[in-house]
């Protein structure tokens, strides 16, 4: 896109202290939302979808608590995974089924007929285009406590999971009556919950007792892990392919 200046205009600019010369020129295109915040800037890696609804590679749950299987077939170390489960625990590995994969905005391929592009005059990177669908973020969460909070209705929302930690927790029972000193166990997990429900997202903590019992030797109980919390994204993916 070509602006043309008249010569007056530039003969002013040409009579700006270099100081405030230097600001404009460095200024490049920002277009703020309605808190005022940039949205899209020149030095921004701004997420936008790569393609449609992914399957996960791994859809049964991982043996292991805190082991996650393997994302999506091309996802890179600074995607974002907003997954298409409104209920989950993500404490119990990468098991979401289906899923949208955000990326910086360089890393997705652009085709067809150029519109609006921006990019980052130092690096060359391309920041944002006007063809790509992006990140809409509603809300950013970190909590280890319940919480429920409700959006605008009339809009269709995903969760996309940051972090988390959880608790696995191993209880003596008794004893195994071996009569070799064996004990009895019982496990329990405590983590975080989240359960999408039309606009409203309510998280909880969750414990999880495993029914079975099983013996070993003294000394096993006990507690691996942290305090359950729960870091999210809420994301407007309303519009967006494969989101019902």
């Amino acid at each position: 896109m070509a602006i043309r200046v008249g010569n007056w205009i530039a003969t002013a600019w040409k009579l700006l202290p270099n100081s405030l010369w230097s600001v404009l020129m460095d200024a490049g295109t920002r277009v703020r939302n309605q808190h005022g915040t940039t949205q899209i800037g020149q030095d921004y890696a701004n997420f936008v979808l790569d393609g449609g609804r992914k399957n996960f590679s791994v859809i049964n749950r991982p043996i292991g608590f805190t082991q996650n299987s393997n994302p999506p077939a091309g996802t890179v170390a600074d995607s974002i995974i907003v997954t298409d489960n409104l209920l989950d625990e993500p404490y119990f590995g990468w098991n979401w089924g289906y899923c949208w994969v955000f990326k910086p905005a360089d890393q997705v391929a652009v085709g067809g007929v150029a519109g609006k592009r921006v990019r980052n005059p130092y690096t060359g990177k391309l920041t944002f285009d006007s063809s790509h669908k992006y990140f809409r973020v509603v809300d950013y969460i970190r909590t280890g406590s319940n919480l429920s909070r409700t959006y605008p209705a009339g809009r269709k929302y995903r969760v996309a999971p940051l972090s988390w930690k959880g608790l696995d927790i191993i209880r003596d029972v008794g004893d195994a009556g071996w009569g070799d000193g064996s004990r009895l166990y019982r496990q329990e997990w405590r983590c975080m919950q989240y359960q999408l429900v039309n606009n409203t997202l309510t998280l909880t903590i969750k414990t999880n007792l495993d029914n079975e019992v099983w013996d070993g030797p003294s000394g096993m109980a006990g507690t691996i892990g942290a305090d359950p919390f729960l870091e999210l994204l809420v994301i407007d993916m309303t519009g967006y392919p494969g989101v019902t």
